[in-house]
């Protein structure tokens, strides 16, 4: 379902030149096609995140002994605090999208 969201962006985005060189994207589409690689780069960050806790879940019900049950809660919990720097870092960080 989150994989879905990234699928709509791209083919969104294809109309605003991905996959074009950038200088052969029209102006007016720009700004556009900027926001549509931010929003990928959210998609992406947090569908890889959810993907991963996923296999992490179904392995705690395969762990057999306490510590390895606490090798994978601490595994989630670093993917989690990973997840939110990332999206973190994506949401606030500062660009000059003007290239023109």
């Amino acid at each position: 379902m989150l994989s879905l969201g990234g699928t709509i962006n791209s083919c969104i985005g294809a109309g605003f030149g991905w996959g074009k060189h950038i200088t052969d994207v029209p102006k007016e589409d720009f700004s556009n096609a900027l926001l549509s690689g931010w929003l990928a780069e959210v998609f992406i960050t947090f569908t890889t995140a959810t993907v991963k806790i996923s296999i992490l879940i179904f392995y705690l019900r395969l762990a057999v002994t306490k510590t390895y049950a606490t090798i994978i809660y601490l595994s989630i919990a670093w993917i989690t605090m990973w997840m939110i720097a990332f999206l973190a870092v994506i949401i606030f960080v500062c660009q000059n999208g003007s290239m023109y």
